[in-house]
């Protein structure tokens, strides 16, 4: 089979001809990187010791299926930031993941 054959009559090559040519173009734009530092929630109000890891710009979410949330390393914890919090998500909603 040639190359022409190839791509106008195989699925792999149709989606191999869209992607390099540009057609299935996807532009991501990452969020700039910021910190947000660990601090005492409620301190003394509570029997034990919790801490606020995530800012209150959102409504946040840890994790799904039970995946957990920390690297490996322990280091890095992923969320899941969410544009609401009254409603149920559907397939199509729109999140931001922030590690």
């Amino acid at each position: 089979m040639n190359r022409r054959t190839f791509l106008s009559t195989t699925s792999a090559g149709i989606a191999a001809f869209a992607t390099t040519s540009g057609l299935w173009r996807c532009h991501n734009e990452f969020s700039r990187s910021r910190t947000y530092p660990f601090r005492p929630y409620r301190p003394g109000k509570t029997l034990g010791e919790i801490w606020q890891v995530t800012p209150s710009d959102g409504f946040y979410t840890n994790t799904y299926y039970d995946v957990c949330p920390w690297s490996p390393s322990g280091r890095y914890l992923a969320v899941t930031r969410l544009p609401y919090q009254d409603k149920i998500t559907v397939m199509g909603d729109i999140a931001d993941v922030c590690i």
